[in-house]
């Protein structure tokens, strides 16, 4: 028996075509009637019916997420009402994973100048099969973060890893680094992975990566470590202040992925968590 559940719309354009429908029924009605110019009530009837069955598909079409007990199985399927089931599965916690997707796009406006537009999806994976593009909504993020953190929520396990890979938009992402207190260079990545292995290419006695644009004044992260050492001191810094430091072990591989991945979260100002929600 399932205890807890979280349900997802299955595609990104069901709410905007419940909208469209439901304009398109207040239309036919607007129009049926016995005049000549006027849709006759048979017709009416056989297109609301069609619109209809197009509103219950855009509310109802749901892909499900059921926690069996309490035991480390979920059962997952679609469903189009709570009766009408299919594609049902069940899988192992351990094989569900929730990646970041961050989209970048550029307009330009009336005047010429480039507008920059940030949308953030989250892909949640079984065995790295992509089951739903999920798109963030930043009305969800302001009662709780919707059925993203209801996921979490019911399933702690997928939080509580070491690190969940964050997957930049497909145009590489460019930080500047400060090697050594002089020497600034600029790196480009597509994922947060990517981002520690290119890092860890320098030899450096201390590495700074800026994080965000505002570079000494926003948030950085600095690694330093000696040659001949096989620790490295890692601080995240916001301005002038240490918010966190923590002294690595250079195999540790996880721990120093958990320290990039939570500044690149703290480094969000819109509300939303789009490297670890």
């Amino acid at each position: 028996m399932a205890q807890e559940k979280v349900k997802f719309p299955v595609y990104s354009f069901q709410n905007e075509c419940c909208i469209v429908f439901i304009a398109l029924i207040v239309f036919v009605a607007s129009v049926t009637g016995t005049g000549d110019d006027e849709l006759p009530l048979s017709d009416a009837l056989i297109a609301s019916l069609i619109l209809l069955l197009g509103i219950t598909f855009c509310l109802f079409y749901k892909l499900g997420f059921s926690r069996i007990d309490s035991t480390d199985m979920i059962q997952i399927g679609r469903e189009l009402t709570p009766l009408i089931k299919f594609s049902t599965r069940i899988v192992n916690i351990k094989d569900i994973s929730i990646k970041k997707h961050t989209e970048r796009h550029s307009e330009r406006d009336e005047i010429g100048r480039d507008q920059e537009t940030t949308i953030s999806y989250r892909f949640i994976q079984v065995n790295e099969e992509t089951i739903l593009k999920y798109r963030m909504n930043d009305l969800y993020l302001l009662f709780g973060g919707g059925p993203i953190k209801k996921l979490e929520r019911m399933i702690p396990e997928i939080t509580s890893r070491k690190y969940t890979e964050e997957i930049f938009d497909e145009d590489l992402r460019i930080f500047s680094l400060l090697l050594d207190g002089n020497i600034e260079k600029k790196i480009k990545v597509r994922s947060a992975k990517e981002l520690l292995e290119n890092i860890s290419n320098f030899d450096n006695d201390s590495i700074l990566v800026y994080l965000e644009d505002a570079k000494d004044k926003g948030r950085q992260i600095e690694f330093c470590s000696k040659a001949d050492e096989d620790i490295a001191l890692v601080k995240e810094i916001l301005g002038d202040e240490i918010i966190r430091k923590e002294i690595i072990n250079i195999e540790n591989f996880n721990l120093f992925m958990e320290m990039i991945t939570e500044a690149l979260r703290n480094c969000e100002t819109s509300g939303e968590e789009w490297w670890n929600n």
